[in-house]
């Protein structure tokens, strides 16, 4: 499991929330049965109405509203996923070095290879990062039942040439999802 940079700030943020709430009502059931010698028989609302008839106290809530906000946003930004299409890096035939495969355009590739069967209404290709690995899907959806083996036959063909592609790297996923196309009389 990968851990995002964000995540140990989840965690903390979430373990502070969850104690406070643990606490906090710990005390309400708690504070009724005397159990606890120190707390008080009552409340004094008292610094409480002062604070918030104080001049500076809209200052100081626009202030900490504010505040909240920008963390609020920083937040929501930091969390936004990351949806470009993965490089892969793989050891070169000859000499040291690396060669640079963009896999977007090899799912790019597989897909119009797979446009090119005639029992192939349509091929989509896209490459994304999910769980770490790189994986490139292709969705492809089949004119008529009857084809869908010589389709599946031109699908095993496609990602072995993904995988030739890729230098044999296992770090890349190859995920076809095949769909049979409606009939122009289904539900009529």
């Amino acid at each position: 499991m990968s851990l995002r940079p964000t995540d140990l700030l989840d965690r903390a943020a979430t373990l502070i929330a969850g104690i406070a709430t643990t606490a906090i009502g710990a005390a309400a059931v708690l504070w009724p049965t005397h159990l606890v010698g120190a707390a008080p028989e009552h409340i004094s609302m008292g610094p409480v109405v002062r604070a918030t008839t104080s001049r500076w106290w809209p200052w100081e809530l626009a202030g900490a509203g504010a505040l909240l906000m920008l963390i609020g946003l920083v937040w929501l930004i930091s969390h936004v996923p990351i949806r470009k299409a993965p490089v892969l890096r793989v050891p070169g035939a000859t000499g040291p070095g690396f060669i640079a495969v963009n896999l977007d355009g090899v799912a790019s590739a597989a897909a119009a290879a797979l446009n090119q069967e005639s029992n192939v209404q349509s091929a989509k290709g896209r490459a994304f990062t999910e769980h770490g690995a790189a994986t490139v899907e292709l969705t492809v959806t089949v004119a008529h039942p009857a084809a869908l083996a010589g389709v599946i036959s031109a699908i095993d063909t496609t990602c072995t040439d993904i995988a030739r592609t890729t230098g044999g790297n296992t770090a890349v996923a190859a995920r076809t999802v095949v769909q049979i196309a409606k009939s122009k009389g289904a539900g009529a």
